[in-house]
Order: structure tokens, then C-alpha cells, then sequence
């Protein structure tokens, strides 16, 4: 969400220890030069003010070593460029799952290469078709018999024609999508698990191997049960590095520059990039390939990557801490960071570490008011998954030409998340994400009406890719609403626990794809019943913009509370997906 990428999902949280800064952070950046100047920030900047105790001598080594220098210009590129290539990992399924012009061959020998369909025959059922303009000639029986062979147009090769998954197999391209993203959920779970036990840069880099490998391997497929063996583990693969790599960008950025990274459209860049390959290819082997190349230049770079500063402390390797500090202070032109500076961090990390009480996923139900806002989110995680997904894969159901019904459903996000980030600081996080899940219900209402009546496709066109704006601009605010919703020692929990919900909905999504080749208004109907849904239940919480974030789970007992203090934090939120 898109992908929503960078927190644990459903561990213990050790809070405040990897805090979160909101996507959207006011402030302006300073870009001063500093190359001189000592460890800390100037009076008159203020960004430590909320900080908790020993993040605000985190955020003054970050500083020192020059927080948005040409070192983390290089951490941008390849984190955020990686992100690109496994939205195209993610949105491969949408073309080279796609059906293309088929018709009935019973002449077709049962060996099934059309070998003996003449070239004339091929060129006048192709004429056929393309004059019709319409889908009479995808049938699956003659004079009532099953056809055993068909004849696929060779404008485009996809595995739908590589294997004749038609007819009494056309379950099968929609199930490996489903099957491809419950690895993108398996992916998240294992990797925010093993993050904390290797290390943010091993696990990504691990993620990565398995990205190229997969994705080599799924384009040389002999059948569809390799191809959807090796669809899963390049879901797992995709899904793991979009967990990690988010914090580790953000360690190296200072708070001013973070805002910065939460408007990098790293997501709809890459998926736009691979409509635009599929059109030069036009066969998902060729593509596959693409993808695995478009992978390995980040792979390669990533081997230069730095690990986290705030996992090599929190396990006691402080040389190595150091040595990382002091590579980034040298490529920014700065003076490296003080030793014992970092020494007193690795203190007070392992310090916090240790005393934090652990909270589990039980806690987001603790009391009544956190239980309902909780399922609530749940829900609008769940149903934009769904949502986002089923609009992405259903490119093929559009009318005109699949490249461009795939370029335009990418890039629509970009002026979305502009929009999302105006409209948050100007009418609040709660109205922007309500008026713009409402327009994506209503979007598809009009497309029902659309399709109903027999509208133009140009014009259930524009309905579907108006939704898709409405969307993803309501999904980037309900990202930030939904961390600002939980208290800061469960949020972690609370944000991961979205994650697991809209990677369901994204494993539901194909088969609403699937649906909808025989009933194409019942999808629609179900976006627009969670989306608006969704937007109501946004009503029923609080505002949270310009508001005191909560810190603890407040516990009502007879008309005082009790609650479980921590130090306060700011919030911190990946782009989706």
C-alpha cells in the first residue's frame, strides 16, 4: 500500500525504542551548511521537544554526522528504489495474469501446440475478433462440445495462453495471485520477527537474494504449479524487505528530512514502470526477467548498506556502531561523532530494552474505547487491501489497451498522496480520509450504474481510475490517522496489526478479479459497501491532527484512571503497500 510496510507485526513491543514521525511532519528543513558544526542542533530548530529521553541524543548524533548529506542520499536511492522493484514483483500478476483474445481450435490436435491450425485459419479468426471488438469468440464449446484446444491472439504472451488456463482452468491465474499474496503476508510476519534477531540489513539483503531468485526462476517456469511455487516465494521475498528497510532509511535522516521520505512515490514509480515494460515486452517470461534484472543493481548496492545504528547498540556492538557513524560522517564532509556519545546511547538502548514492559496484540483490547477503534481500523485496513488490489489487478477488465489501463491505475497514486498530504494539515487526518473513501464508494456505485446500462468503457474507465485516486489518497491518510489512533506503547502492535489485515484483503482480491468475469457488478458492489463503510467508521474516532498523542492505555476505574506510563514519542509511517 502500497505497499503499508515498516512495522512489526503482532511482536512484543520494547516501545519507545524504535519511535515513529509522521509521514507528514510540519516543518521545514534547513539546509544549512554544518559541515563544521558541533554535535546538536542550533536553539532557534526545536525538533527534539518531544523526544523521549536518549532519542534526543540519538537524533543529535544523526545530526552530527549530517542528517540529509550524499550518504543518505545513496540510503534513499537504494531503499526506496528497491521498494520500486518489488511493487513491480507485487503488480506482475496483473499483466501475466491476463486473458488474452482466445478462440475454440477442435481441430487442434490433443497435444495441444496448434501445429496443424493453418496460419490462414489463425489470421481469420483473428480478423474475426478484432472487427467484433467483443469476447463472442472466448468460448470454451462448438455445437455442445467442450473445446479441448484453443488458439490465444499472440498480441501478448501471458500464462493464461502459456498453459490454456481458460474455461475449466480460469480459476487458476486468479488462485496463484491469491496464493502470491498470502506470501507477501507470510513474508511481513517472518521478516519483522527476524529483523530483530539479525538485523535489519541481513534480513533485507536475504529478502532481496530471494526476490531475484524467485522471480529468475518463476520466468522459466515448465507448468503453473512451479510458476505458483516460485509466485510464492517471490511474494514472501517482496513482502519480508518492505518490513525492515523503512526504519533503517529513517535512522540515518534527520527528524526535518523525514517528512520527505513519506512523499518519495517509490510505489506508483515502480508499478508504472512496469506497465511501461510490459508494453515493450509484451510476454511475462521476458517480464519476469526485467523484474529479476530491475532487482539486482539494488541487491548489489545493498551489500554497501549500513546496518541499523539502534539494533547494533541495543546488542552491544558499539564499534561496529561507531564505524557506521563515522563512514556516513566522512561521505557528508563532517567530523566524526563522539565515541562517547555513541557508548551512553548503547547504554541507555540496552537500559530501555530491558526494563520496557513487553505488550502483546491482547492489549489493543484492553478496554472498551481501544477495542472498538481498534476493530474499526482493522476493518478500513482490510477492506482498502481489498480494494486497492482488486482495482489493481482488474486492469484486464477495462476496456482499451491493458498497458495503458495498468499505467494510468499506477501513476493516479502520485497526485493522491499530494492531495492526501494538502488536505490532512488543512481539513484534519479524519475528514480527508472520510471524503475520500466516501468518493471511492461512490465511484463505484457509478460504475455499477455504468456497467448496468451499458455505458461507454471509456467512461466506467474514468469511474474505475477516479476511485483508484479517492483511494489511494484515503489510504495515505488513514495510514498516518490509524498510528495516531493507537497509544505509544501498543502502536507498533496496533499499526503491524493493520498490516496483517490489508494483506488479507489483498489475498481476497483476485477472487473478487474472478468474480467479476461472470457477475461484473457484485465487486463493485463490495467496494463500495467497504468503502463506505470504512468512511463512517472514521467519523466515529477522534480527530488527531494538532492533538496530543496518547501515551498510555488509559484503564477507567471508579472515575480514575490507571495507566501504564511511557516516555512520549512522535510518530513514524512508511508509504503503504
Amino acid at each position: 500500500m502500497t505497499d503499508w510496510d515498516s512495522a512489526p507485526f503482532l511482536q512484543g513491543a520494547h516501545l519507545p525504542q524504535d519511535t515513529m514521525v509522521a509521514s507528514d511532519e510540519k516543518g521545514t528543513a534547513n539546509t544549512a551548511d554544518k559541515t563544521k558544526a558541533p554535535v546538536g542542533l542550533d536553539d532557534d530548530e526545536g525538533a527534539l521537544t518531544s523526544l523521549p529521553p536518549g532519542d534526543e541524543d540519538f537524533e543529535k548524533l544523526v545530526d552530527s554526522i549530517g542528517g540529509h548529506g550524499p550518504f543518505q542520499i545513496f540510503i534513499w536511492t537504494v531503499g526506496f528504489g528497491t521498494k520500486a522493484s518489488a511493487a513491480c514483483v507485487f503488480l506482475f500478476m496483473s499483466f501475466a495474469g491476463a486473458t488474452p483474445g482466445f478462440w475454440c481450435a477442435p481441430s487442434v490436435t490433443s497435444a495441444g501446440n496448434g501445429s496443424d491450425v493453418t496460419e490462414v485459419e489463425k489470421e481469420r479468426w483473428r480478423g474475426a475478433y478484432n472487427d467484433s471488438k467483443e469476447d463472442l469468440w472466448k468460448t470454451c464449446e462448438v455445437n455442445g462440445t467442450t473445446c479441448s484446444s484453443f488458439v490465444f491472439d499472440d498480441s501478448m504472451n501471458t500464462i493464461v495462453g502459456e498453459w490454456w488456463l481458460v474455461c475449466d482452468k480460469k480459476w487458476v491465474s486468479t488462485t496463484i495471485t491469491s496464493v502470491q499474496m498470502a506470501g507477501v503476508l507470510l513474508g511481513a510476519m517472518v521478516a519483522g520477527q527476524t529483523a530483530d534477531i539479525w538485523g535489519r540489513r541481513k534480513v533485507c539483503i536475504a529478502m532481496l537474494i530471494g526476490q531475484f531468485s524467485f522471480s529468475l526462476a518463476n520466468a522459466f517456469s515448465p507448468d503453473w504449479i512451479f510458476f505458483i511455487v516460485t509466485r510464492f516465494g517471490a511474494g514472501v521475498s517482496a513482502g519480508g524487505y518492505l518490513v525492515p528497510y523503512f526504519s533503517l532509511t529513517m535512522e540515518f535522516t534527520d527528524v526535518r528530512w523525514r517528512a520527505f521520505l513519506g512523499a518519495i512515490p517509490a510505489w506508483p514509480v515502480g508499478s508504472g514502470l512496469m506497465a511501461l515494460a510490459a508494453w515493450l515486452l509484451h510476454d511475462w517470461q521476458y517480464l519476469g526477467i526485467a523484474i529479476a534484472c530491475f532487482t539486482l543493481p539494488f541487491l548489489l548496492a545493498w551489500w554497501f548498506m549500513p546496518e541499523s545504528i539502534r539494533w547494533l547498540l541495543v546488542h552491544g556492538r558499539v564499534d561496529e556502531a561507531q564505524r557506521n557513524l563515522a563512514r556516513a560522517a566522512k561521505v557528508n564532509g563532517r567530523l566524526e561523532p563522539d565515541e562517547n556519545l555513541t557508548r551512553k546511547l548503547a547504554s541507555l538502548e540496552l537500559s530501555k530494552a530491558k526494563s520496557a514492559r513487553v505488550y502483546s496484540f491482547l492489549d489493543l483490547f484492553k478496554t472498551a474505547e481501544l477495542a472498538k477503534r481498534s476493530c474499526s481500523l482493522f476493518f478500513v485496513w482490510f477492506s482498502s487491501g481489498a480494494v486497492y488490489y482488486f482495482l489493481a489487478f482488474g486492469a484486464e477488465n477495462l476496456s482499451g489497451n491493458l498497458y495503458l489501463n495498468i499505467f494510468l491505475l499506477s501513476i493516479v497514486e502520485i497526485p493522491a498522496m499530494f492531495l492526501s498530504a494538502f488536505l490532512n494539515n488543512k481539513i484534519g487526518r479524519r475528514w480527508t480520509a472520510f471524503l475520500m473513501y466516501m468518493s471511492a464508494g461512490v465511484c463505484a456505485v457509478i460504475v455499477i450504474i455504468l456497467i448496468q446500462t451499458g455505458a461507454p468503457g471509456v467512461a466506467i474507465n474514468a469511474m474505475v481510475v477516479t476511485s483508484k485516486l479517492a483511494m489511494g489518497g484515503g489510504w495515505a491518510a488513514a495510514l498516518v490517522f490509524s498510528a495516531e489512533n493507537f497509544p505509544t506503547v501498543v502502536r507498533n502492535i496496533g499499526y503491524g496489526a493493520c498490516n496483517v489485515a490489508s494483506r488479507v484483503g489483498g489475498i481476497v482480491a483476485p477472487q473478487m478479479v474472478f468474480i467479476y468475469t461472470t457477475q461484473p457488478s457484485i465487486p463493485y458492489a463490495v467496494v463500495a459497501v467497504l468503502m463506505v463503510g470504512s468512511s463512517l467508521l472514521f467519523l466515529t474516532m477522534r480527530e488527531t491532527n494538532d492533538q496530543a498523542l496518547e501515551d498510555v492505555i488509559t484503564m477507567p476505574s471508579s472515575g480514575s484512571s490507571k495507566t501504564h506510563p511511557v516516555a512520549m514519542g512522535t510518530i513514524q509511517c512508511s508509504t503503504r503497500m
